[in-house]
C-alpha cells in the first residue's frame, strides 16, 4: 500500500488526538542507534497475517498501514525504501518470478547475463542500472536499494531447452513461495515499503509507567477505530467486566491466587481494553474483511495475542509496570483460553486460566454476538443470553456465566447505550 493510495476511510476513521496520544509508546520502540524503522516482512506458513509490517528491535509488530497514519498525523517522518511484487491470492511478498517460453510455456531459458526489472518489465544489462550507490531502472527511474528485490540476474541465451525456439521477447510467471499459487507476472501486485523515522520538533517524553499505560490505551483505541465494524466495543467491555467482577465480589467469590477487592475489580476493568491491542499487528484487509476467515485466515487472527503481549511485556520491561498493565498481560494473553482446554493461547483448562481472562471471555463472547458483521446481523439479547448458558462448565466459566445471567439486563442495557 503506497503512502498515497492509504485508504482514505482508514485514514479518517483514526483521530490525530488519538494517534499523538499512544505516539509515545511506538516512539520509543524505534532503534536508539538511528531513530528509524526500516521495513521488515513479517511471515508465516500462510502469508496470511501481516505480509506487510514492521518489528521492533524487541520483537513488537505493527502493521504498515498503521504506521502510514503516524505519518499522516505529521508524527513520524517517511521515506522511500523499496518497491516489492506480492501474490494477488494472499497478498504475500515472497514471489519468485520466472522466465518462460512463449511458445511452450517451458522455463528452461538460457541468456547472457542481463537484469531483468519486473516493476517495468524491462530486461537490461548490468551496467545500465548506474553505480552501486546509485542504483536507478533505465526505463522507469525508479531508485532501486539493491540488486534483487523486484528485479534479478538471467544468464545464457533465452534458447528454450524443450522446445528450440529462440526469442529476444520472453513472458515472465509468478509463483507464490507462501500459499504456492501460480500467475501471469502481470497480475502480481505491486507495494512501496517506506523507511519512518523520528521527527527532530517533538517535544520530550514522559517515560513513566503511567504515562504509557495511558499511551498503550489509546494505542488500543486506534486498533478499534480501525476495525469499524465493532463500533464501541472497548467501551462496552470495560463496562461488562466491571459490572462481572463486581457481581463476583458481591456473591463472595474467592480463589486462592486472586485477593478480590473493589480496586482489583476497576483494574480488571480498565486492563479489559487492552485485550485486543495485538490488533495493531495485524493488516487492515484480514480485519475488515467482509466474509467469514478461512482457516489460514484464522490462524492468522491467534497471533493477536502473542503480538499484544509483546507489547506489553516490552513496556513494562522498559518503562515499568502499573497494576493495570499486569492485569492486562494476563487478559491479553488468556482471554481466547476456554474453560474445556479447547481454546488457543497456552491450553489452559478451569481455574488454572487466569480470573482476569475468564471474565473478559465472557464479556467478548457476548459483545460479539450481539455485534453486527457484515456477513450476519447481530444476535437478539435472549438468544445471546441462551448461548452463552449452553456454554457454560464447557467454554465459560460455569461462576462467572452465572453473574453474568443474574445481571444480563444490565448488559443489555451497557449494548444498547455504546453502540
Amino acid at each position: 500500500m503506497m503512502l498515497e493510495a492509504m485508504d482514505d476511510a482508514l485514514a479518517a476513521s483514526v483521530s490525530s488526538e488519538l494517534l499523538r496520544r499512544c505516539w509515545p509508546v511506538v516512539r520509543n520502540c524505534f532503534d536508539e542507534q538511528d531513530g528509524v524503522w526500516s521495513p521488515r516482512v513479517e511471515r508465516s506458513a500462510t502469508g496470511a497475517d501481516s505480509p506487510f509490517a514492521y518489528r521492533t528491535p524487541g520483537g513488537c509488530v505493527i502493521a504498515a498501514d498503521v504506521m502510514e497514519l503516524f505519518h499522516r498525523a505529521g508524527l513520524a517522518g517517511a521515506r522511500f525504501y523499496e518497491r516489492v511484487h506480492t501474490c494477488p491470492r494472499c497478498e504475500g511478498a515472497d514471489v519468485l518470478f520466472r522466465e518462460v517460453c512463449p511458445s511452450c510455456g517451458s522455463a528452461g531459458l538460457e541468456r547472457p547475463e542481463l537484469i531483468h526489472h519486473f516493476t517495468c518489465a524491462g530486461v537490461y544489462a548490468k551496467e545500465m542500472f548506474g553505480s552501486p550507490d546509485d542504483l536507478r531502472c533505465p526505463k522507469c527511474q525508479l531508485e532501486l536499494k539493491y540488486i534483487g528485490v523486484d528485479h534479478e540476474y538471467l544468464h545464457g541465451e533465452f534458447h528454450c531447452v524443450a522446445c528450440d525456439e529462440v526469442s529476444s521477447v520472453v513472458p515472465t510467471a509468478g509463483r507464490c513461495l507462501l500459499c504456492e499459487s501460480r500467475f501471469p507476472a502481470e497480475q502480481a501486485g505491486v507495494r512501496d515499503w517506506f523507511e519512518y523515522e523520528r521527527r527532530e520538533d517533538q517535544p520530550p517524553l514522559e517515560l513513566a509507567p503511567k504515562p504509557m499505560e495511558n499511551a498503550l490505551l489509546a494505542l488500543a483505541g486506534v486498533g478499534e477505530e480501525r476495525n469499524r465494524h465493532i463500533g464501541s466495543h472497548l467501551q462496552r467491555m470495560r463496562q461488562y467486566c466491571s459490572l462481572l467482577t463486581h457481581a463476583l465480589l458481591d456473591r463472595g467469590y474467592a480463589e486462592p491466587s486472586v485477593a478480590l477487592t473493589p480496586q482489583w475489580c476497576e483494574e480488571t476493568a480498565d486492563a479489559a481494553l487492552l485485550h485486543d491491542v495485538g490488533n495493531v499487528a495485524l493488516r487492515e484487509a484480514l480485519l475488515l474483511k467482509p466474509g467469514a476467515y478461512t482457516q489460514d485466515e484464522r490462524e492468522a487472527m491467534t497471533r493477536h495475542v502473542d503480538y499484544g503481549s509483546l507489547w506489553l511485556e516490552e513496556t513494562m520491561n522498559e518503562y515499568g509496570a502499573t497494576n493495570v498493565l499486569r492485569r492486562a498481560q494476563q487478559i491479553i494473553r488468556y482471554h481466547h483460553e476456554q474453560w474445556d482446554g479447547s481454546g488457543y493461547g497456552a491450553g489452559l483448562v478451569g481455574r488454572d486460566i487466569p480470573l482476569e481472562a475468564r471474565v473478559v471471555k465472557v464479556a467478548d463472547v457476548y459483545d460479539a454476538m450481539r455485534s453486527a458483521r457484515s456477513y450476519r446481523e447481530g444476535w437478539p439479547h435472549a438468544k445471546a443470553v441462551e448461548a452463552i448458558a449452553e456454554q457454560s462448565s464447557r467454554t465459560l466459566d460455569p461462576d462467572i456465566v452465572e453473574a453474568f445471567r443474574a445481571h444480563q439486563s444490565e448488559f443489555a442495557r451497557v449494548f444498547a447505550e455504546l453502540r
